[in-house]
């Protein structure tokens, strides 16, 4: 365990105050739960076994498991999850932001349009096909006729002609 809070040490988590849940259910969560639920969705932290972090969240390992069962421990991992994936997505259009406004390199600036719009579903890649056809319409009597040889021609009968 202490191996691993050193190699944790570097990472800033206070287990005392998790995030606010948002959803009803989220809220009846012990406190405990929500110590073991922002331990999960923590990166290095998800890589310690299950029993370390129960530990350190404060219960035990079987209670642990209980956890992981319940819906509302579930929602609640998810709602830290989409709280870092958002702020890791204003971080990211930042740098993107500052790439289109201050490259110095015009490729690199159309890069950088590109993928926000990209990202923002106002690009998206196409390519057109297109396919010409010469024939004149035929008549419904030509088709039947045209059918009527190619049976022919498969079932190896000889033309009446």
């Amino acid at each position: 365990m202490n191996k691993i809070m050193e190699q944790t040490h570097e990472i800033e988590l206070d287990l005392e105050t998790t995030p606010e849940p948002k959803t009803k259910g989220t809220r009846r969560l012990t406190h405990e739960q929500r110590k073991l639920a922002l331990l999960q969705a923590t990166e290095p932290f998800h890589k310690m076994t299950f029993s370390e972090q129960c530990e350190m969240a404060g219960f035990s390992r079987q209670a642990g498991y209980n956890a992981l069962k319940n819906e509302n421990f579930q929602e609640y991992v998810e709602e830290i999850l989409d709280t870092r994936n958002r702020q890791f997505m204003s971080t990211v259009y930042a740098r993107l932001q500052d790439i289109i406004e201050n490259s110095r390199s015009e490729k690199n600036v159309l890069d950088g349009i590109k993928v926000y719009l990209t990202m923002t579903g106002k690009y998206k890649e196409t390519s057109e096909v297109t396919h010409k056809i010469d024939q004149t319409p035929e008549s419904q009597s030509e088709r039947e006729r045209r059918i009527i040889e190619m049976e022919k021609e498969l079932l190896g009968e000889p033309d009446d002609e």
